[in-house]
């Protein structure tokens, strides 16, 4: 049995200012792993960090820093004491060589972003459903952002 490389998913981060995101891979005991880095950045890897809960969903951190869902925008924040929020990652469909999966909000199901393969370079990633109130580009908030203290 032969296996594939693993296929990366792009989230654009400003900690490393290059593309990092999740992988899937078959020898993967989940369908979902910390990709290892990226040919720009080596040490991604070593900061970007996912694990899971016995439900199955996806907990996130960028240097040890757990990601947290504030004021609409997914961040890593060195302050933050609490437990990192936790995000339901679902496989939406497979075509023409093209995953593309939805991250949910687990605390509220209608907070939803779309994860779409980073072999394609147009690719970005989007939030639905629009929001008028955000306070940057509602179809542009994905956006890990690391806040130092």
């Amino acid at each position: 049995m032969s296996s594939s490389p693993p296929v990366t998913y792009r989230i654009n981060n400003a900690v490393f200012n290059s593309p990092v995101g999740v992988a899937s891979s078959d020898k993967s005991p989940k369908p979902f792993h910390p990709i290892v880095g990226t040919r720009w950045d080596s040490d991604a890897s070593l900061k970007f960090g996912l694990s899971f809960t016995e439900k199955g969903r996806a907990k996130l951190y960028i240097e040890d820093c757990p990601v947290v869902l504030s004021n609409r925008i997914v961040c890593a924040a060195s302050n933050v004491i609490s437990p990192p929020d936790e995000f339901v990652l679902e496989l939406v469909s497979e075509a023409n060589f093209r995953r593309l999966y939805k991250i949910c909000w687990a605390s509220s199901r209608d907070l939803v972003w779309t994860l779409n393969s980073a072999i394609e370079p147009a690719n970005s990633v989007f939030l639905s459903p629009d929001n008028p109130d955000a306070p940057y580009n509602p179809r542009q908030l994905w956006y890990l952002e690391y806040q130092p203290l």
